[in-house]
């Protein structure tokens, strides 16, 4: 990521490797030569990749593969991290990220606190099922007991951490 911002790239598009039948890819899986990610993995990694991004003002336009039936079709995917919300994952897990550093940073990890957020980053910073709060309360001890989210904020996080 790293040596194509500095090839001044102007947008990227981030595809985990997916594994499809009938390719050299997929005989590689069945002969033991090539181990694809789980979606859990390609989570983790493209996160950090996708904040190499981030940091350098580089959009990113697209996360995994654009939804189709051929392409998540059981009948052409042998395996890899082939999920239709893979870019909200990788988000998330960014957010999370971002949520971790704030939280230590302000002294708050293990402590109750309100989350104030611009209100179309809440879902990215909540989570899936509002995976990010749980994690943050078994990983950290620190317990969310709201999120606010605000039209006008512009940039996430800016002192959102109150104590409840």
């Amino acid at each position: 990521a790293q040596s194509i911002c500095d090839l001044g790239a102007s947008a990227a598009r981030i595809y985990p490797t997916v594994v499809f039948y009938g390719t050299p890819l997929c005989e590689m899986v069945t002969n033991g030569s090539y181990a694809p990610l789980s979606v859990e993995e390609a989570v983790v990694r493209t996160a950090k990749i996708y904040e190499v991004f981030c940091e350098r003002g580089i959009p990113c336009i697209r996360i995994g593969l654009c939804a189709s039936d051929e392409l998540f079709s059981e009948a052409h995917v042998m395996a890899g991290p082939n999920h239709a919300a893979l870019g909200e994952l990788v988000q998330s897990e960014y957010a999370y990220s971002k949520l971790l550093e704030s939280l230590s940073h302000a002294g708050l990890l293990g402590k109750e606190v309100v989350l104030l957020l611009p209100k179309r980053e809440v879902s990215r910073f909540v989570g899936q099922k509002r995976r990010n709060l749980l994690r943050l309360e078994q990983e950290s001890g620190t317990l969310v007991r709201r999120v606010l989210g605000k039209e006008d904020l512009q940039e996430p996080l800016p002192q959102p951490w109150q104590m409840a």
